[in-house]
């Protein structure tokens, strides 16, 4: 039987509580993943297309094996690799979401620019209140668009890494579907305890960045997987593929 569905901040709060349990390993697996990422979107889109699904698969990789404690290490990181076709079309389905969500919601803020009736190039010399309104759309702009990626995500990679049948993105759609109001709502929350953890990690200079961020980061992920544990049934045993094998005895 599967456990009943929680409120979005519980996943939340499990997802504090793993990472909290392993700060060292999160805090490296998840920098080393955004260095890498990073590294391939300064060099072209398409470097990022190609290593940005199978590393982000590696990330959820590593922490659901923290989730059901089952180790969890920099290696994981990597293992997305064997899931390179699934986790890739999810990673680029995610991107065009998020450019999508991006494009049609700054439009209205594009079309008030080309009419004349803001001056975005100088947004420090407009009036205070243009800039708090400015500044707050396109908070809330950024809001909505990392959250309509993560409901990609929250599915999309799970199944992409753990349900390698044909039909895995047709069930992971399904599944989204199914429970779309409270995925909906864990991303919200989550997109804006992102954006609190990075202001916060901006009042405390560079180290805070570098700290709070990631783990943010490690716990929207772990609150992902867990969503996906008490809605689908997804167990210890989904990770065997991604475990590391005994050595046979000798004879």
């Amino acid at each position: 039987m599967e456990p009943p569905v929680q409120h979005s901040w519980v996943y939340l709060r499990k997802g504090l509580d793993v990472v909290r349990a392993a700060l060292g390993p999160t805090l490296i697996v998840v920098l080393v993943w955004a260095i890498l990422t990073n590294v391939a979107a300064t060099l072209c889109l398409v470097p990022l297309l190609v290593v940005g699904g199978p590393l982000t698969g590696g990330l959820y990789l590593f922490f659901a094996k923290r989730l059901f404690g089952v180790g969890g290490d920099l290696t994981d990181l990597f293992l997305g690799f064997r899931r390179f076709g699934s986790t890739t079309v999810v990673y680029i389905v995610a991107t065009v979401v998020f450019f999508a969500v991006l494009i049609v919601l700054a439009a209205p803020l594009g079309i008030v620019d080309v009419l004349g009736l803001v001056d975005t190039d100088h947004f420090e010399a407009m009036p205070v209140v243009a800039q708090i309104v400015l500044g707050g759309w396109s908070l809330l702009v950024l809001v909505l668009a990392a959250t309509a990626t993560g409901v990609v995500f929250t599915f999309g990679m799970p199944f992409a890494l753990f349900d390698p049948a044909p039909g895995a993105w047709r069930r992971a759609l399904g599944a989204s579907r199914a429970h779309l109001g409270r995925v909906l709502a864990l991303n919200l929350w989550a997109a804006l305890f992102v954006v609190a953890a990075t202001a916060a990690g901006v009042l405390l200079c560079l180290v805070g960045v570098l700290v709070l961020q990631p783990l943010a980061l490690g716990a929207v992920v772990v609150a992902h997987l867990a969503l996906v544990r008490d809605t689908t049934g997804l167990d210890s045993s989904d990770l065997a593929p991604f475990q590391p094998t005994a050595a046979p005895l000798p004879a």
